[in-house]
């Protein structure tokens, strides 16, 4: 063998080539070493995202309003038409608590890595959106009119109290013969405002619920009326507008009687109270959080032929390890 000539120079044998490794935790390009042909890799994708927090439960049905008072027995034969009227009845709705929330939307799955176009590592699963939370308990029915049954002109049925934040009904008034207004639901704390009219009986107007809340509760109903010849009938009170479901129902109007001993000689009335305007449901519940996304687990890939010299693109949302064997 020559002076100055290695043994592999004259026996033709291949250059070792060290092993290694390079990571990748941002988005890079791995230039291949001369003479690394074979490499492996392992690697992941980001962390799943957070779940969604739940909705909030929806509030509580408003409280129904109470019945207004009603006409009933009499000491002395009725004259027809005036027949004895019942009071209205007011939002028969109560006490109906809010439907829960909607569950919160699972996470997006945590974006992959790769290297190149061949070789992809997945990022973790997304967690679960929370739960929605609970629905709002619903209102209180407002309390019923009173009925009563005396001789003219001296009394009349008391009106029933609002619950909660439902106005409260009106009195029935004898010496007019009107039963009371209905009071108005959810947020309307003021009584009807009747018979402001002085002269008595058929002149004196119809005693109408109350209006609803600002937050469209529902109307009381009017109270029922002596108008000669007959009685008209008490209104019910109504309910909230469906987009407003929280707000209570207005209270039904008062009903009155007449009994005579002549035509349109008073004696014996019944003359019922308006009944109290239904409470606001209460708010709904927040939902909860949504529970965290999964870290991801690594990928491997052992063995891969590769071209020494070349570059290969390698986008890094989680570590991506590049290693090799001497060679």
């Amino acid at each position: 063998m020559p002076i100055g000539t290695s043994k592999i120079g004259v026996l033709g044998g291949k250059v070792i080539v060290c092993g290694g490794s390079q990571t990748f935790n941002s988005p890079g390009t791995f230039a291949i070493p001369c003479g690394v042909s074979v490499i492996s890799l392992v690697g992941k994708g980001a962390t799943g995202a957070t779940g969604a927090t739940g909705a909030a439960g929806n509030s509580g049905f408003g409280g129904g309003g109470g019945t207004g008072g009603s006409a009933g027995p009499y000491n002395l034969p009725m004259q027809s038409p005036n027949a004895p009227i019942a009071g209205g009845p007011g939002n028969p709705t109560s006490c109906v608590a809010g439907n829960a929330g909607s569950t919160g939307a699972t996470g997006a799955a945590g974006a992959a890595s790769t290297f190149g176009s061949c070789y992809t590592f997945p990022g973790g699963a997304g967690g679960n959106g929370g739960n929605g939370g609970n629905g709002g308990a619903g209102g209180a029915r407002g309390t019923g009119g009173q009925s009563e049954y005396c001789s003219y002109p001296s009394c009349g049925g008391v009106g029933g109290a609002g619950a909660g934040n439902g106005g409260n009904g009106a009195a029935g008034f004898l010496a007019r013969l009107r039963g009371g207004g209905g009071g108005g639901g959810a947020g309307n704390l003021g009584q009807p405002t009747c018979f402001a009219n002085t002269n008595l009986r058929n002149n004196s107007p119809t005693c109408n619920g109350a209006a609803g809340g600002a937050n469209d509760g529902g109307a009381g109903g009017k109270g029922a009326r002596n108008q000669n010849p007959g009685i008209t009938s008490a209104g019910a009170g109504i309910n909230a507008p469906i987009s407003n479901n929280f707000n209570g129902g207005g209270g039904g109007g008062g009903g009155i009687g007449q009994g005579s001993a002549a035509p349109f000689l008073p004696q014996a009335y019944g003359v019922g109270g308006g009944g109290g305007g239904g409470a606001n449901g209460t708010a709904g519940n927040s939902g909860n959080a949504g529970n965290p996304g999964s870290a991801a687990n690594p990928t491997s890939f052992n063995c891969i032929t590769v071209a020494p010299g070349t570059n290969v693109a390698v986008t890094a949302n989680g570590p991506v390890a590049v290693s090799w064997n001497p060679q």
